[in-house]
């Protein structure tokens, strides 16, 4: 699991270096696309039908569905850039599909990346991977996230 961790953060700063030397070329700033994706059991989950994101009580609130009505939402106590843990109880991250709810494990097997957090523009951007477990113990393995979001 530490090579996942290691890869998101390796792809996550390729994309921030190349986007920083993009920006050099010309005057304008380049606008971020907002999206939030992963692989669910090594398939590509993306929101493709509603993301939405919000500041509320200090928590950055990520909600995004797919075109099959699953739902996947973070909730990033913890989001000023860095390695943070995923815990049921902080920097919680919730699958959900065919009514089952998928929670974190409070394991070591589990991180939020935040690369950039801009305060004034309200725009949050960085990777996640975790293991969910459901209420019967069902488990799903969330890899390669990816977050960049304006937030209300």
């Amino acid at each position: 699991m530490f090579d996942n961790r290691v890869n998101v953060f390796v792809v996550l700063m390729v994309v921030a270096i190349s986007l920083t030397l993009s920006a050099c070329d010309d005057d304008s700033e380049p606008v971020p696309l907002e999206e939030l994706s992963c692989k669910v059991e090594s398939v590509v989950w993306n929101a493709t039908s509603y993301l939405t994101a919000e500041m509320n009580n200090g928590v950055v609130i990520i909600t995004g569905v797919n075109n099959n009505n699953d739902t996947l939402r973070l909730l990033i106590q913890d989001h000023e850039p860095g390695v943070h843990p995923v815990k049921n109880i902080q920097n919680i991250i919730v699958y959900k599909t065919q009514d089952i709810t998928y929670l974190p494990l409070n394991s070591a097997e589990a991180s939020l990346i935040v690369v950039d957090h801009d305060v004034v523009a309200k725009y949050i951007w960085g990777g996640f991977f975790y293991t969910g477990i459901s209420g019967t113990g069902d488990r799903v393995e969330i890899s390669d996230g990816v977050f960049r979001v304006y937030y209300n």
